[in-house]
């Protein structure tokens, strides 16, 4: 077992011995308070909250099973980011045989985590603003079901396509490589850029304003077709509605805008690629120097195993609630009995 600390070692073992120390003169008072010397539920009680906070400790350490060459080590590895649109025109279902544009994006999502298997990932999603869905993490296990997860806004309103920003992302993203470029000195950054270029749109659209050492590799992936579709809305009585610009109009029709998609690429200084269903997406990649690919898909397994604490913990918060509750109602019954 390894440990990747959120926070400096060090600082964690103080904390750790700071609670020991705190609690021990809790367990003191707690013994003094027992009546008639029943020191039991004083000392499991004390047990429990005691085993919660070590364990919360614990889990910020970040202790990881497996073999396998930890992210925080000379070479850095890789860290992926992902830029997802998720405005309503990625609900259109141009993608293949009547997919959805969504589906795509985590199909070729979820095959770009098993590409780097020991690689760093972090989601940032976007429409008229954008939002750091998964911060960096090389947690590969939950980051899967997150992916699987992932859906288009809501929204019923026409607003939903014509206030789109492409490039909403661009902050967000210059902070988390910043960030990223402090905490893995080492690692390659690698964007992807998965989106329809948001055709339509009557939003001012902004520019991406990254700097190029910054970016090792990635692409700019697009999704639809140039004759586009109608943008879903929401199910009625079993039947799809779409998206109207005026109430009763004709349905809003969404395609690609492989123009401004291609500027993007520019901007970050990478490949553009049309996604089309059945390709593999990893005809995407493009050479990194140091071989990322190597450096990342190394086929070793580690596993994080902090939210196997993170659940501990929670139980031994559910059981301190629910002796505190047990407590306070049997003290409340010995008042009774002595009132009366």
């Amino acid at each position: 077992m390894t440990f990747d600390p959120v926070v400096p070692g060090t600082l964690l073992v103080a904390v750790a011995a700071l609670i020991v120390a705190l609690r021990a003169l809790s367990l003191r008072q707690a013994l003094r308070r027992s009546a008639g010397g029943h020191f039991g539920p004083a000392v499991l009680r004390w047990t429990v909250l005691t085993l919660a906070m070590l364990s919360l400790v614990l889990a910020a350490a970040r202790p990881v099973v497996g073999t396998g060459t930890p992210r925080a080590s000379a070479d850095g590895g890789v860290n992926v980011f992902f830029v997802v649109d998720r405005s309503a025109a990625s609900r259109v279902e141009d993608f293949g045989d009547g997919a959805s544009r969504m589906a795509g994006i985590r199909g070729d999502m979820a095959a770009l985590v098993d590409q780097y298997p020991d690689g760093r990932f972090a989601v940032i999603s976007f429409a008229s603003s954008s939002d750091l869905d998964w911060p960096l993490s090389e947690d590969v296990w939950s980051i899967k079901p997150m992916i699987a997860g992932l859906s288009p806004y809501p929204s019923t309103s026409p607003s939903g396509v014509f206030d789109v920003d492409a490039a909403a992302a661009s902050d967000i993203l210059r902070y988390e490589l910043d960030q990223a470029g402090e905490q893995f000195p080492g690692a390659k950054n690698l964007v992807f850029y998965l989106g329809s270029g948001a055709a339509g749109s009557r939003a001012p659209q902004g520019n991406f304003d990254v700097a190029s050492a910054s970016v090792a590799g990635g692409a700019v992936l697009g999704y639809g077709s140039l004759t586009g579709g109608p943008v879903p809305a929401q199910m009625v009585d079993g039947r799809v509605v779409y998206l109207a610009d005026v109430p009763g109009g004709p349905a809003l029709q969404a395609a690609i805008d492989e123009s401004r998609l291609r500027t993007i690429a520019e901007q970050l200084g990478l490949p553009y690629v049309h996604r089309d269903s059945g390709q593999n997406v990893t005809t995407a990649l493009t050479p990194m120097s140091d071989s990322p690919t190597t450096n990342a898909a190394s086929g070793s397994k580690r596993i994080e195993v902090y939210w196997v604490l993170s659940l501990a913990a929670a139980a031994f918060l559910l059981a301190e609630i629910y002796l505190t509750i047990r407590g306070y109602r049997r003290n409340r019954v010995l008042r009774h009995e002595v009132e009366q």
